[in-house]
């Protein structure tokens, strides 16, 4: 049987509300930011494997509007990551990408792009 951890090495992850969607905490709906990040997955899903004409383009601009988001609302790029990766898990488009590494594949791609956007320098 497993000791548990000393109570000193312990931690809860807490990120701002914004970062949750509404269904986390008993509503219906998610929350503006929630569904921007979902909105951007579903994109960067339908680009991938459809080979949407600009997709690339359209990922960028749909990840550049959530980071400035993020930023208005005072989030960390650790927020983003957690915010994309419960969003990937709800997507239904997601679920059902083909079996492998593909999925996994994508969402870190989409995450690793939306950090560099995060950092990227702007004139605003």
């Amino acid at each position: 049987m497993a000791q548990p951890l000393h109570p000193s090495l312990t931690f809860d992850v807490v990120y701002p509300e914004v970062v949750r969607s509404r269904d986390d905490v008993g509503g219906s709906a998610g929350s503006e930011f929630s569904t921007l990040v979902a909105d951007a997955l579903r994109r960067g899903i339908t680009a991938k494997f459809f080979a949407t004409l600009d997709a690339d383009a359209q990922l960028r601009a749909d990840l550049c509007t959530v980071c400035v988001e993020a930023k208005r609302n005072h989030l960390r790029v650790e927020h983003l990551i957690i915010a994309f990766k419960d969003a990937w898990r709800a997507l239904p488009e997601a679920r059902m990408l083909p079996q492998g590494s593909q999925g996994p594949e994508l969402l870190s791609h989409i995450i690793t792009l939306c950090i560099g956007e995060f950092y990227a320098p702007r004139g605003d």
